[in-house]
């Protein structure tokens, strides 16, 4: 009969068929696959180093951004924001945060005014008060110099040169108050704050439980 092929496959011809053109199949695919798989590897790499960006610095603004100085480690800096400086009179830039705060210490010298210095240097609104009887300071008699409240900072820095420079210069008292006449023009008793004044006030930090005690009954 025409068109009839001479040998028929029978049914145990069928799988023997298939098995042979899914080994092909099998044997021709690794070349086909490994191929794309490392060309999107490379791709994804490449991708990725031109996305990634370079580390940024928030150091001092006047190293530059984007500049040829620098160089340092590559990894990114953190650092606090550059302190504002204070103008003549100490006057700052003005406060970046509404609250209000208040440093107390017992004459406004030094502890109290190295506060004021740090808030005021990151943006805030602070003042600063005494909460002794008197502004005093060491001397090499070991007795003390005292100042009433108000007695500008540059009065006691000038009695204090002529006094004994060197004593008030050795024991750091020269530089605090070089540092106070930056901040503002004297000490201030906070006795002496007024109703208005109080009410102007958010927070009050103490530099020691003996000053808290004093500003809570008003001594």
């Amino acid at each position: 009969m025409s068109g009839v092929p001479s040998t028929i496959p029978t049914v145990g011809d069928v799988p023997k068929r298939k098995k042979a053109e899914d080994s092909q199949t099998t044997s021709a695919s690794p070349s086909t696959a490994k191929g794309p798989k490392r060309s999107r590897r490379q791709k994804k790499a490449a991708r990725d180093a031109k996305l990634t960006a370079p580390p940024v610095s928030m150091g001092n603004q006047d190293n530059g951004e984007g500049g040829g100085g620098g160089g340092g480690s590559g990894e990114a800096k953190l650092t606090a924001p550059p302190p504002m400086r204070a103008a003549a009179g100490g006057a700052s830039t003005g406060p970046k945060y509404a609250h209000h705060f208040v440093m107390v210490c017992r004459s406004n010298m030094n502890r109290s005014m190295a506060n004021h210095h740090i808030l005021e240097s990151n943006g805030f609104r602070v003042s600063s008060y005494g909460i002794g009887k008197e502004v005093k300071v060491p001397s090499r008699d070991k007795k003390g110099r005292a100042f009433p409240f108000g007695t500008p900072y540059g009065d006691i820095l000038s009695f204090l040169v002529e006094d004994d420079e060197q004593f008030n210069r050795d024991s750091k008292v020269i530089p605090m108050l070089e540092r106070n006449v930056l901040i503002k023009r004297a000490p201030q008793d906070f006795r002496k704050i007024t109703d208005e004044e109080m009410a102007e006030i958010d927070v009050v930090i103490c530099s020691e439980y003996d000053i808290f005690e004093r500003v809570v009954e008003g001594e």
